[in-house]
């Protein structure tokens, strides 16, 4: 028994070489074939993403984590421009979620938008003689603010119509929504009004400074610029029942600096306040401030003068320059903070809103989609 057993294992190990060696080239050749394929892949790897990251250097911020998500990869370098019937001097315009909403200020009327540019509804009459400067979305109501008749009208959205009005201080111009108030500032009697949006007759009213505005709230706290103070200043608020920090009016620079504050929007961290400079003291741009009131950032915008309303894309802050057209600087959220260029398309625009891929520009009897 013992011999065989040992015969056994000696005719085993005799064979074993040639049952194993023929696996062992199939092994080397596999292996030898997927390295291959490995080192191509890791090849065609590194060239696409050496193309998505020139892609996105020439495009977008390449440090910007949320350019999927946010929908904007694009530049501004086209736009589409709409001549509504029934529009003259449009003004404000305003982005609620689903549709695009332009008001004319001299023709009383209101249009409404789908972000392809199809007109949904309008022109529909709104108070006349008001003359409607802001205009501000809850998610059901839009709130038009009528500057010559000192009135905020609420508008369903769902069925567009004149709406109801409140009465506001003197000269109502900018408004916001914080998710509770809608906020109307009063340039003639330098204050700001908060209306519960679910029941406006409840208000408070707040002091500001000289020739409040524009008006953004930042999550806490409600900004307000001051046109006629000179230097240019802000004024901040707590809202009812609310937990800002801050308060008090401060000045954006030193005195002929960052003349006539004139709209404000929020990055996610710092406040941008698009100033309109004046005939003898420069022209108007957009400035960063800081929650310490500091000033590290500043764009001109209009060589001349003027400036309108600024909105922010989630990377970039836009600002209407009037007949420069629109300018695009990058916010302090993706880098140091530069000025990336201004587009024209022959409008004189003056206020801007976002819809989450474009831009929107009104002005004159034109809107524009940049």
């Amino acid at each position: 028994m013992k011999s065989q057993r040992s015969k056994q294992h000696t005719n085993a190990a005799e064979v074993q070489p040639q049952n194993t060696f023929p696996k062992e080239e199939l092994m080397k050749k596999q292996n030898s074939t997927t390295l291959k394929l490995a080192i191509l892949f890791a090849m065609v790897m590194t060239l696409a993403m050496s193309a998505m990251c020139a892609f996105a250097q020439n495009v977008y911020p390449s440090n910007n984590p949320n350019q999927v998500a946010i929908l904007r990869w694009y530049q501004a370098n086209s736009s589409t421009t709409f001549s509504p019937s029934g529009l003259e001097n449009s003004g404000p315009i305003v982005f609620d979620g689903q549709k695009i909403w332009v008001a004319g200020s001299t023709s009383d009327t209101l249009s409404e938008y789908s972000i392809d540019g199809k007109q949904l509804a309008g022109p529909i009459s709104l108070t006349s003689g008001g003359y409607a400067l802001g205009m501000a979305s809850d998610g059901a109501n839009l709130w038009i603010t009528e500057f010559d008749i000192n009135k905020v009208c609420k508008v369903s959205e769902s069925a567009p119509s004149a709406g109801t009005c409140y009465a506001t201080g003197n000269g109502p111009y900018f408004d916001a929504f914080d998710g509770k108030y809608v906020w109307v500032v009063n340039t003639g009697d330098n204050t700001v009004e908060a209306f519960l949006a679910t029941n406006p007759a409840i208000n408070h009213t707040y002091a500001t400074g000289s020739g409040p505005t524009g008006v953004a709230f930042d999550g806490s706290c409600i900004w307000v610029t001051n046109t006629n103070d000179n230097p240019g200043t802000v004024t901040v608020i707590n809202p009812p029942s609310g937990s800002c920090s801050l308060s008090g009016t401060h000045a954006l620079g030193v005195a002929n600096q960052y003349q006539q504050p004139f709209s404000i929007a929020y990055d996610g961290r710092m406040m941008w306040v698009a100033y309109r400079g004046t005939p003898f003291a420069g022209p108007g741009g957009v400035v960063e401030v800081t929650p310490s009131f500091t000033t590290p950032h500043a764009f001109q915008c209009n060589p001349g003068w003027g400036t309108g309303t600024v909105v922010f894309d989630g990377a970039y802050i836009w600002v209407a320059g009037g007949t420069s057209g629109i300018c695009k600087s990058q916010s302090s959220l993706f880098g140091n903070p530069v000025a990336i260029g201004t587009y024209s398309n022959g409008m004189n625009v003056s206020q801007l809103a976002f819809d989450g891929a474009n831009v929107w520009a009104a002005g004159g009897s034109q809107i524009g989609k940049f």
